[in-house]
């Protein structure tokens, strides 16, 4: 589950950029696999579904819309190779808003993907990459223009496992 970023130059270079790392570096095309979004929980299985929906619909009637910016790149390691991703530029009010969505959600399911004690809101471009591969796609990243995006955080989505990734299972957009 997380926040499904709709903002069209997002989306644009979300694909234009996983594309690029993954011609050039061998990286998983993210954009091939899930639209661009920041994750709030991660996977986890249900036997029910509609309970989680409600919880979602409930919890989006209560959220006021607000924005954040993208604007620059970070890194940081993982289980299974590290993952490059663009950074929610620092906003308490979005942290808290994100933070208090997640503790709300937190237990939920029957498999429990906990997020680290703080939540990083990002939204990841390549994950997975060995040390040396991560190297050279920082390099990479710098030498190009630093993206600056101004997005509206007013959803929260329920993504659905698919063969070749993640589908949208249903959007429930903030008052």
């Amino acid at each position: 589950m997380g926040h499904r970023v709709e903002e069209k130059e997002v989306n644009e270079y979300y694909l234009k950029v996983t594309t690029e790392l993954a011609e050039k570096f061998g990286a998983k095309n993210l954009g091939k696999r899930v639209v661009p979004h920041l994750t709030l929980k991660p996977p986890f299985e249900t036997k029910n579904i509609e309970e989680f929906e409600r919880i979602i619909f409930n919890l989006a009637k209560k959220q006021k819309v607000s924005s954040f910016i993208l604007d620059e790149f970070g890194i940081f390691p993982g289980n299974h190779g590290v993952t490059v991703f663009l950074k929610v530029k620092d906003n308490q009010e979005i942290q808290k808003q994100a933070e208090s969505i997640v503790k709300s959600v937190r237990d939920f399911g029957e498999n429990k993907n906990d997020l680290p004690e703080q939540l990083k809101l990002h939204l990841s471009i390549a994950r997975y990459l060995k040390p040396e591969k991560q190297k050279e796609v920082w390099q990479y990243l710098h030498g190009q223009p630093i993206p600056k995006f101004k997005c509206l955080f007013n959803n929260l989505t329920i993504f659905e496992n698919w063969q070749e990734g993640w589908k949208i299972h249903r959007t429930f957009l903030f008052r």
